[in-house]
């Protein structure tokens, strides 16, 4: 690896105009990337980096078909070296090079997500795949595609949920998230993330969310993501009344025969229907519940709303435990359903695909 050499970060420039520029416009060069034996120029913003092409060329298409090109005659240089203007920021370029030359983001501790964003634009702009890989598996460890795995990252059990451990957390990180995601066709963490987002509030997936209360500014969601996660969020509420119908087996209004002939407790399985019904439906209904197993679920309802599951006859738990299971994957698997996407199975193969 060549040694990077460190400058300052006021470049001068001649009244000649070698770097195509006025002397007033104070281009800076990069203190991290300029080493001296650099064989090109990349300009962002006003921030220059020098760079070296085989590097950009060993992980770039895009720019070993743009270095094949000669460098026209009377195009701006510096130092002999041809200068190349991209369209990002200074800041993205930054994060670009950090991966490709030192490797930074290949760890497993949380990154920023302007990290995470830059990898992905980058990586799919320049065809730099192990970018956008890395940009995306991020996501899909916050945002994952299987049940197993989302149960262990957004489920609580006597542990808290590991929540975000791939991405630094910042106030509205949740709907920034979705938004990048639906701008940038990243469909196989849409489902999770919508989901997510529907479990707050209506009123925060109107408003947005307050990230700071000096300015009050908010995080909102896109009008077209706000529209998807309303209308998700809907019939999500549909589904979770269906899902919880096993709660009507311990109201005695709504016991029906079968019911009353495998309780072998009426007299205490009947008392779990008003706490039931408080901790499930009231003040709203608990829409993260909906993808909760069973072991989680009774262990919240036992201990957050005091639903006293041990007064329950081992005959009433197993079938509620069943009704969990069953309601819980259909849930789940009709998730991408809720929000117009297509099936599991089919977002994972655009995944494969798009990575190939």
């Amino acid at each position: 690896m060549p040694k990077r050499r460190r400058t300052e970060t006021g470049v001068g420039v001649d009244e000649e105009g070698t770097d195509g520029t006025n002397s007033s416009e104070e281009i800076k060069r990069s203190p991290e990337f300029w080493f001296h034996d650099g064989s090109v120029v990349l300009q962002a913003d006003k921030t220059q980096f020098q760079v070296h092409k085989a590097v950009l060329e060993r992980h770039s298409t895009v720019f070993k078909d743009v270095f094949a090109m000669p460098h026209p005659e009377g195009e701006p240089t510096v130092d002999g070296r041809a200068i190349l203007h991209v369209q990002d920021s200074a800041e993205e370029i930054q994060y670009m090079l950090s991966a490709l030359y030192d490797h930074s983001y290949n760890s497993r501790e949380p990154i920023s997500f302007d990290i995470v964003k830059a990898l992905i634009k980058l990586g799919t702009k320049y065809d730099i795949g192990s970018l956008r890989k890395e940009g995306v598996s991020r996501l899909r460890m916050e945002f994952p595609s299987t049940l197993s795995e989302y149960e262990e990252k957004h489920i609580p059990s006597f542990e808290p949920p590991k929540l975000w451990k791939a991405i630094k957390y910042r106030p509205g990180l949740l709907f920034e998230i979705a938004n990048f995601a639906y701008e940038h066709d990243l469909t196989e963490v849409l489902p999770t993330c919508y989901f997510v987002c529907t479990t707050k509030h209506k009123d925060e997936l109107l408003d947005g969310i307050l990230v700071d209360e000096k300015t009050g500014r908010r995080a909102e969601l896109s009008p077209t993501v706000q529209r998807i996660c309303l209308a998700g969020q809907e019939k999500l509420l549909e589904r979770y009344n269906s899902a919880f119908s096993w709660v009507d087996k311990f109201d005695e209004d709504n016991l029906d025969e079968d019911s009353r002939e495998y309780c072998k407790n009426p007299e205490k399985c009947l008392t779990l229907a008003k706490p039931l019904i408080s901790a499930l439906w009231r003040p709203r209904q608990v829409l993260r519940y909906l993808l909760y197993p069973w072991p989680k679920l009774r262990y919240s309802l036992d201990w957050h709303h005091n639903v006293e599951f041990h007064n329950c006859c081992a005959s009433c738990l197993k079938e509620v435990q069943g009704s969990v299971y069953r309601s819980t994957m259909k849930t789940w698997n009709e998730l991408p359903s809720y929000f117009g996407l297509a099936s599991w199975k089919d977002l994972r193969k655009s995944t494969l695909l798009a990575e190939s």
